[in-house]
């Protein structure tokens, strides 16, 4: 399928380099010693043991880890919050300390996941309906893991909030491509004859976030409870109507990492990606409304769309990772080929799962 009017559709602005269309992601770095922009920043800590007691005396006392951080603009909706929960029957949710900058459950609270988790919930729904923060507006109904540094997990919370808190997030995204036979002119032909070709979502226009831009053919976010190949066959099924017998030869091709700032707040994240050899034959369709519709393009085609700014952000730097492992991107076409590839695999200050 191909697209003949591009004009209706958002963009993210042009882009001269793909060192360029990587940052436009990865655009926040946490320097809290050097930077005083990241020093007023408020870091939510939770203690790293979910069947410890924060109120007894132990001498072994849990220490606390930082999973989280957010902007000042949305501390006031917490202190409000607290300040509707002082009684003698419910104590204040959170301690927020303004001289240290930090977040933490009240000790009531902070004891175990499920204490945790069942307030946040009820943190998050209050705020929500006092519309306090604009992102609770793409409220999804679906939690968001919160993990400790053995890879226990701290808490469950509403996906739509997790930019707010800055939590560290997850998600699969996988490559379809298919192999066609090849014109000797295409750059990504192989000695073989072969010309790899991706295939593109372009996310529907009713969707909550990035309407109308390209995305893979098939991500997802990484909920509670899941492992990342059940994601990868749920979502394959859900967005693009492919069987779970060809979901499963997805094959595990790393990881991706960045760091982003947005209007919303920041969200340092972990993208496992997959590729997903699919045949001719096989014509992916919009199966859940998240969908507009695919398009199966060269490699040439979708490195001009990435410099047309026409793909979602994240869905960018996985398509560059993509490109970069089938030799489409190297050191000797690019000359920030280095810089580019540090920029997606970018260290992040919150711990993860255990795999």
């Amino acid at each position: 399928m191909s697209e003949s009017t591009l004009s209706k559709y958002p963009t993210t602005g042009t882009y001269r380099t793909i060192l360029q269309v990587v940052q436009n992601c990865n655009s926040f770095e946490y320097d809290p010693i050097n930077d005083p922009e990241c020093q007023k920043l408020y870091k939510f800590y939770i203690p790293d043991n979910p069947t410890s007691d924060p109120t007894s005396n132990n001498s072994e006392k849990t220490k606390e880890i930082m999973v989280g951080l957010l902007d000042p603009e949305s501390i006031p909706a917490l202190e409000s919050f607290n300040n509707n929960k002082n009684t003698d029957d419910e104590p204040p949710v959170f301690v927020i300390d303004h001289t240290d900058r930090t977040l933490k459950f009240a000790p009531h609270y902070a004891s175990t996941q499920q204490s945790r988790s069942q307030i946040m919930s009820q943190v998050l729904t209050t705020l929500k309906s006092q519309n306090a923060w604009p992102i609770l507006a793409k409220w999804r109904n679906e939690k968001y893991p919160v993990y400790g540094k053995t890879g226990n997990l701290l808490l469950s919370m509403e996906r739509a909030a997790s930019y707010t808190f800055g939590i560290r997030t997850y998600g699969v995204h996988i490559n379809g491509y298919t192999k066609t036979a090849s014109p000797s002119s295409s750059s990504s032909s192989s000695s073989s004859g072969e010309e790899i070709k991706m295939w593109v979502a372009r996310r529907s226009l009713t969707k909550q976030t990035w309407p109308g831009f390209l995305d893979q053919i098939v991500a997802g976010g990484i909920a509670t409870g899941y492992s990342m190949i059940d994601t990868v066959v749920k979502e394959c099924e859900e967005e693009a109507g492919l069987s779970p017998e060809l979901a499963k030869n997805a094959v595990a091709a790393g990881t991706i990492q960045y760091f982003t700032r947005s209007q919303y707040g920041l969200q340092p994240e972990t993208q496992y990606v997959y590729d997903l050899e699919i045949p001719e034959n096989i014509v992916p369709k919009p199966n859940d409304g998240e969908v507009g519709a695919f398009y199966l393009w060269s490699l040439d085609e979708i490195k001009s769309r990435l410099l047309a700014g026409e793909f979602k952000p994240n869905c960018a730097v996985c398509v560059i990772d993509f490109m970069i492992r089938h030799g489409h991107i190297n050191g000797d076409n690019d000359p920030e080929y280095l810089k580019i590839i540090d920029n997606i695999h970018v260290p992040l200050p919150m711990p993860g799962p255990s795999i």
